[in-house]
């Protein structure tokens, strides 16, 4: 599903749509490919890496564009870009996860997670 969801923003197509296009992961790879460089230009956008994941296991990975257009420095996967605010989402994905997975209750007071307190002279409840 992640995949159809990142088809859809990428390709401005319906995910119904893509689901019966039979994808794998070398069908999204291929389609990723011919698309991210056409985004790039029509979206002034420098450069970027992109991973695809599934079941916890790298599939794909590259780098597309510059990391410094001067001096012809081509992104890599191992390219470092600043996160900005991506932490949020991914600590709220992480929860979430965390609460599927019974490891966390989300109704539960996250100081009731902690076996010291967080800020010094902090007591725990």
């Amino acid at each position: 599903m992640l995949y159809l969801a990142m088809l859809d923003l990428l390709l401005n197509t319906k995910w119904v749509d893509l689901l019966e296009m039979n994808i794998d992961d070398s069908n999204v790879i291929k389609l990723l490919e011919e698309k991210i460089q056409l985004l790039l230009e029509k979206n002034k956008i420098i450069g970027l890496s992109i991973t695809l994941i599934n079941d916890a296991k790298v599939i794909w990975e590259k780098g597309f564009g510059y990391k410094d257009r001067e001096e012809c420095t081509k992104v890599t996967p191992e390219t470092l870009f600043e996160a900005a605010s991506l932490s949020k989402p991914t600590v709220a994905f992480l929860t979430l996860k965390a609460s599927e997975e019974g490891k966390l209750n989300l109704d539960t007071p996250m100081i009731d997670y902690l076996s010291k307190p967080y800020l010094e002279n902090q007591p725990l409840q």
